[in-house]
């Protein structure tokens, strides 16, 4: 049983731990549908102090729409990293993580490197309009048969990084 202290509180008091110790910025994984597990995100927007600690979103492959249908949601993550407290880095370009899922990737991409890096390009272009630099964007490999390099030059990310590290039961 998890249980979530999500009052505004405790944001603050996160919010002010994250600044003495040094973090540079916090990472939330973002949900596309509405759930408890986004309340975390909503606090610190309403938070009084956050300007103390910039973000960014890790998202899911879900979050950028499907296959020929991304164009409002690639609009709303650019609206949102043209938040002032989203970190950018390397001069202006907003930094944002994609979760690498496969089963999300077939469900909503095909399965299709080319399918998703047409939204991503779409990204990139609505992101560089509207004023910012190119997004930096990091693929978290999580749970995939793709290796990293294809995940990465498939899409055209700019790194990649893990998630989670692989689980072998027999290694333990």
């Amino acid at each position: 049983f998890i249980e979530y202290n999500t009052t505004q509180a405790t944001m603050d008091a996160e919010i002010t731990a994250g600044k003495n110790a040094n973090l540079g910025y916090w990472a939330f994984l973002r949900y596309r549908a509405s759930t408890q597990m986004n309340a975390a995100f909503d606090l610190y927007q309403s938070s009084g102090i956050k300007t103390q600690m910039p973000y960014c979103w890790i998202l899911y492959q879900d979050y950028f729409g499907s296959t020929g249908n991304f164009a409002s949601q690639v609009a709303g993550i650019v609206t949102r990293m043209l938040d002032a407290h989203w970190i950018k880095v390397l001069t202006n370009r907003p930094l944002l993580y994609i979760l690498w899922d496969d089963s999300t990737f077939a469900g909503w991409w095909g399965s299709s490197l080319v399918n998703f890096k047409a939204a991503i390009d779409a990204l990139r272009a609505a992101a560089t309009g509207a004023g910012l630099g190119d997004p930096y964007i990091v693929v978290m490999h999580g749970s995939s048969t793709l290796t990293f390099a294809a995940q990465k030059t498939g899409i055209g990310a700019d790194a990649v990084s893990a998630y989670i590290s692989e689980v072998r039961p027999n290694a333990l």
